[in-house]
């Protein structure tokens, strides 16, 4: 189970959840969940949701007391490299499960949700965050490695990078080759000498020729890191990061001097 959201600095944010869970025959588990009670100045969006197509695997989503408001067949969506758009909003708590009716037992069942956390609305629409170029946009850098690490070892995706005076730096593409090993490796994200530790899963993430979208800005440095714990070799990862100026509502929002 992962709680959402984890570490929110910089309102507007949106993060990915990318996992595998075992789920036996007429069984649920939990993948995220969102509560207000711990962050209750957020308000949540689920805005794109991906799983392994398989028939009869439900994908239950609750919200606010809607319970299984989602009801979704894994067998007739898209396949995992395509996460579908949604726009779910939560104010007090939602849940995300895996009910398998396939009539086994399954193993390492891969799911990949985003989350937008942002202040309340009314209307509960989210913000347009994907359109940089229409934006305040300085740069936009591109990283395409391929990363050898070791065994329980982690290492760093392109270099740091140090966020320019009055400026701020938003990871917003990411893509890497799916594994084949369940959790291994993890992609990591360092915001401000801060880890989120999102650990997304590449197990669980679309193949290199598509990109998941993502929002996570940072006011002092941001780096990528590949952690593994049985060691990979020559391991393809990409992100774009876009620069922006520092608007002077954000560093009111954010508390920025």
């Amino acid at each position: 189970m992962v709680l959402i959201p984890r570490k929110i600095s910089f309102p507007p944010e949106e993060l990915i959840v990318a996992t595998n869970v075992t789920v036996p025959v007429d069984t649920s588990r939990n993948v995220a969940v969102f509560r207000a009670p711990d962050f209750g100045q957020y308000a949540c969006w689920l805005r794109r949701l991906a799983a392994a197509r398989l028939n009869d695997m439900m994908l239950w989503f609750s919200s606010d007391g809607r319970t299984n408001y989602l009801a979704l067949n894994a067998g007739a969506r898209l396949n995992l490299d395509i996460s579908q758009e949604l726009s779910v909003y939560c104010r007090t708590l939602f849940s995300l499960d895996a009910f398998n009716k396939t009539g086994a037992s399954v193993s390492n069942y891969q799911i990949r949700s985003s989350y937008l956390v942002d202040f309340p609305k009314e209307p509960f629409r989210p913000p347009t965050l994907f359109k940089p170029l229409e934006q305040n946009i300085m740069d936009i850098i591109e990283v395409a490695e391929r990363v050898t690490v070791a065994a329980g070892g982690e290492e760093r995706v392109g270099a740091s990078i140090t966020v320019p005076t009055d400026q701020k730096a938003v990871l917003f593409e990411l893509a890497c080759e799916r594994s084949t090993t369940p959790g291994d490796p993890i992609i990591d994200i360092t915001r401000d000498g801060e880890a989120l530790r999102l650990d997304l899963d590449c197990y669980a993430m679309p193949d290199l020729e598509y990109s998941e979208k993502l929002w996570i800005p940072a006011i002092d440095t941001l780096e990528t890191k590949l952690r593994s714990s049985g060691g990979k070799t020559n391991y393809r990862v990409r992100y774009k990061v876009g620069l922006f100026e520092l608007l002077p509502e954000e560093k009111a929002l954010w508390k920025v001097e």
